[in-house]
């Protein structure tokens, strides 16, 4: 059944309301021109990973094919690996796509560096776009542009869009199959919503790890469509034809890449990580082999001793790398801007509480106006928060287990599904305003006491949440 999605908020027949996307193309391509503008500055050794992940275009622009692992000119002579190991080349084909448009114009390292960049560029500008058709298919106008804007305005999503890594393309395929999901829970399965999400998943097969947590849950979205009977016209027949068609449209896209490292490295090392590690071991610094190099389990600290260890200062670089930290987490923004994100998120985080709970209590969701009803929406959030908590673990897994690097940058995969908790506890609230109003008093009386108890016991002000 086909569900018409709101096209406005209040003021439905306004001008702005009634010309949504010349106005949201717009605002897509001075995001853009703005991340230019950062990704004409800085040189690569400033951004984290660039100068070994840009070793792969480089390699592709120059000799016109895919490089092996082992290539010693693209070995990096600190940690004695290349990204080459792994099948993870779209970044690096786009990249070297646009360096060589370079060569129909002025070519020089410069211009190549930039052009480079404009792989994180476009796939910003793709996750703005895709962020603006999620918003217009849940809220009103008010509230897509809200949250959209929101979240496109974080400093480090800026940065992240204005240098060579392979966040930004994996957010854009995320987005992209959040997109897919809410079509697909409100139009149904469909030949077009199902190339949506083939697209979708394949980008992110073909950008960072980080992200599989949303090819996952593609997959529990399509079997339990059926059991839940999300849609009705889903029978069996049409669900084998759908099946088969999704799974051949991404081996189309992935599965060369994927093959490609079945036959050229040893023992079935089908995402290069076996020889990535041998290659480390072999060639890296002796501080840095993996046999020399500890982890936090390997020393023998807890999993909680790693959250709460110096002042919980783990779970604190996480989220302030997440809202600007540039460089090898070297410069910040200021504090204020981190307090404003804290306050946001939090603020986010009691209305989407509220929102579940008033949702299970009235048993009505309040998406019902966009065919989303309690038991979609449930399914579509299970989801969403499932996504987020798998891409978290896996960070928190690799900075215990491997190497430990609090950065909130691994978790921008989970930037969909942050979106749209956020925007949906918002869209709460704004519906509640003596709530609010009720909320932001209780708020300043329990930082007044926080801070007061805080300067009596220890003698000095501490900024609450710091």
């Amino acid at each position: 059944m086909k569900t018409k999605h709101r096209a406005g908020g209040g003021n439905e027949g306004g001008f702005f309301a009634r010309h949504q996307l010349p106005f949201e193309l717009l605002y897509v391509g001075l995001f853009g021109l703005f991340c230019v503008l950062w990704a004409c500055q800085r040189d690569m050794s400033f951004n984290p990973d660039e100068v070994m992940r840009a070793q792969v275009p480089w390699y592709i622009y120059e000799h016109g094919k895919l490089p092996n692992g082992w290539t010693e000119e693209i070995r990096d002579s600190l940690w004695g690996f290349s990204y080459a190991f792994q099948p993870t080349f779209l970044p690096s084909l786009i990249g070297a796509g646009f360096m060589r448009l370079t060569d129909l114009f002025h070519a020089t390292e410069y211009t190549r560096r930039v052009a480079l960049r404009l792989t994180s560029v476009v796939a910003g500008m793709g996750s703005v776009f895709f962020f603006f058709r999620i918003g217009g298919r849940l809220f009103d106008t008010r509230m897509k542009w809200l949250m959209t804007v929101f979240i496109s305005t974080i400093p480090q999503f800026i940065y992240l869009s204005s240098y060579y890594n392979y966040d930004m393309v994996c957010l854009c395929g995320s987005a992209m199959v959040v997109y897919a999901w809410i079509r697909i829970l409100q139009e149904g399965w469909d030949y077009r919503n199902a190339l949506i999400l083939s697209v979708g998943m394949s980008i992110i097969a073909l950008s960072y790890y980080n992200g599989y947590s949303w090819i996952l849950c593609s997959i529990f979205l399509f079997f339990l469509t059926p059991v839940l009977k999300i849609d009705e016209q889903m029978d069996r027949g049409r669900m084998v034809r759908l099946f088969f068609y999704i799974v051949g449209l991404v081996f189309v896209m992935i599965g060369f890449f994927f093959i490609r490292n079945l036959v050229i490295y040893e023992g079935f090392d089908l995402f290069g990580s076996k020889s990535m590690n041998l290659s480390q071991e072999m060639y890296a610094v002796s501080e840095l082999k993996p046999s020399v190099k500890t982890s936090l389990y390997e020393d023998g600290i807890s999993l909680w001793d790693m959250f709460t260890m110096r002042d919980g200062i783990y779970m604190e670089g996480v989220l302030e790398s997440f809202v600007g930290s540039f460089g090898y987490i070297a410069s910040d923004v200021p504090e204020w801007i981190f307090d404003f994100y804290k306050f946001s998120f939090g603020f986010g985080a009691i209305g989407f509480l509220g929102a579940a709970f008033t949702a299970i209590a009235g048993r009505s969701s309040q998406f019902e106006g966009e065919g989303m009803t309690l038991r979609k929406s449930v399914v579509l959030f299970s989801l969403l928060w499932l996504s987020f908590l798998i891409v978290f673990g896996l960070h928190t897994y690799y900075s215990y287990a491997k190497d430990y690097q609090p950065q909130g940058r691994y978790d921008y995969p989970a930037m969909p599904a942050i979106a749209l908790i956020w925007a949906t506890g918002v869209e709460w609230l704004r519906n509640r305003p003596k709530l609010v109003t009720r909320l932001f008093f209780a708020l300043c009386i329990v930082v007044a006491v926080v801070a007061f108890f805080t300067a009596f016991l220890r003698g000095e002000l501490i900024v609450w949440l710091r």
